[in-house]
């Protein structure tokens, strides 16, 4: 099994827990590839079994919260 995950971080915080998450499916014997919403590998991408995606949220902690940048995901 292949996996990419991506990521948009804006403080680096989000970066880390993609690269966290490829870790662990690492342990497991899962190889995973982790890149920025905006610079992934194509063919990665096009080959990957199952793609992850995170990104930093904008808004209040209580309501209101939605993803960053989400247009970048398109």
């Amino acid at each position: 099994m292949q996996v990419v995950i991506l990521h948009e971080s804006l403080t680096g915080t989000t970066e880390q827990a993609a690269r966290l998450i490829a870790n662990a499916l690492f342990d497991h014997g899962i190889a995973a590839r982790v890149f920025p919403v905006t610079g992934y590998d194509q063919e990665a991408l096009a080959a990957a079994d199952m793609v992850i995606a995170g990104t930093w949220t904008d808004g209040f902690i209580l309501f209101g919260q939605r993803p960053g940048r989400k247009k970048r995901f398109k």
